[in-house]
């Protein structure tokens, strides 16, 4: 493949865009898999009376500045979430166990999402 001297400049900043989106889009595509998994997991060590608190984790994908951020939060019962993952005080006195159900999950899905990330960056998006 030849340059031209004056088109080496150009060139080359177009071979880093296209590897720059590639290694991007690689990424998004992990994290939304992760994501996922990590959702499918909470749903099964959710603790569940009736299984309202169990459906009610949603994903709510968030793109700023370039940056991909998903969220999983209980779309119904959002408060309930950290009193069950933290336990709370008794209004007589006392304390409810923690039941511990999104760290766990989150722990055992996405523990090697970083090097998954510098493989991914590494392979060159592939």
């Amino acid at each position: 493949m030849d340059i031209d001297i004056s088109r080496l400049a150009a060139t080359i900043t177009e071979t880093i865009g296209s590897y720059t989106e590639e290694i991007s889009e690689a990424i998004e595509v992990e994290v939304n898999q992760t994501t996922k998994d990590t959702l499918k997991k909470i749903r099964e060590t959710s603790p569940s009376d009736r299984g309202k608190y169990k459906k009610g984790f949603k994903i709510t994908k968030i793109k700023e500045r370039g940056q991909v951020k998903n969220v999983i939060w209980n779309k119904k019962y959002s408060g309930l979430v950290h009193l069950l993952e933290f336990g709370h005080a008794k209004r007589n006195g006392g304390r409810v166990q923690a039941v511990k159900h999104v760290e766990p999950a989150f722990d055992s899905v996405a523990g090697d999402l970083e090097d998954r990330i510098k493989s991914i960056i590494q392979n060159g998006g592939r």
